[in-house]
């Protein structure tokens, strides 16, 4: 009985000592993995409070290079301003040379020229019309002459460009009361009135010759 007593005690002991050898491991590994972790701390803690310190750097290099900047701008703008307006003063003082003259003169007796040449070219156009219409109205004249030659009583000038008129050669009243006119003046027709109609007839031979001063009634009427 006592030597079982024994045996318990000297168990009970031996598992005692053992759970105080573990419980001191695992407490001195409690105390290094504290200790490491609180290494690491303080090193952050210092990488942090350097970060923060090079931030606040940063930021007021940011706001000084900010206010500089448009006062920089500035000057440069005033100084291209001032350089701008000094060029034109520069260009006015610096006098122009004799040939710059000579060549807006050449380009202005060229245009002279041009214009001289337009002139011509519309003159000659007009020229070049009239002949073309002399010919026309000559012809015109005939015409109508010898439509009142072939009637035997007065016509008036719608009667007679009715009478000469061809779809080939369409005439306006206008263009042959012109060419009864012109044979008035000739004293080759004779113009009379009735009512408010114009009518024109043939002056013969005889009739022609009769007057003195080679003027029949119609030149007596167109001159008055």
């Amino acid at each position: 009985m006592v030597v079982f007593v024994s045996d318990v005690l000297s168990k009970s002991q031996s598992l005692q000592a053992e759970y105080e050898a573990r419980v001191a491991a695992d407490l001195r590994q409690n105390e290094e993995g504290h200790e490491r972790v609180t290494a690491q701390i303080a090193s952050l803690q210092e990488e942090l409070e350097v970060l923060r310190r090079d931030r606040e750097m940063l930021v007021s290099m940011r706001n000084a290079v900010g206010t500089l900047a448009p006062e920089a701008t500035g000057e440069a703008a005033t100084d291209q301003v001032e350089s701008v307006e000094e060029e034109p003063k520069a260009k006015a003082q610096v006098p122009k040379p004799r040939r710059q003259g000579a060549k807006k003169a050449a380009p202005s007796r060229g245009r002279k020229s041009a214009r001289g040449a337009k002139k011509d070219a519309k003159s000659s156009g007009a020229d070049t019309a009239d002949a073309k219409e002399a010919p026309q109205s000559s012809k015109l004249i005939e015409l109508v002459e010898g439509c009142l030659v072939r009637q035997s009583g007065p016509m008036s000038a719608a009667e007679i460009a009715a009478a000469v008129a061809t779809p080939e050669r369409p005439v306006t009243v206008i263009s042959v009361r012109t060419a009864l006119e012109g044979l008035v003046r000739k004293a080759a027709a004779h113009r009379s009135k009735q009512g408010r109609s114009v009518y024109y007839e043939p002056v013969s031979g005889a009739a022609g010759a009769s007057s003195p001063t080679g003027q029949t009634d119609g030149d007596a009427e167109a001159a008055s």
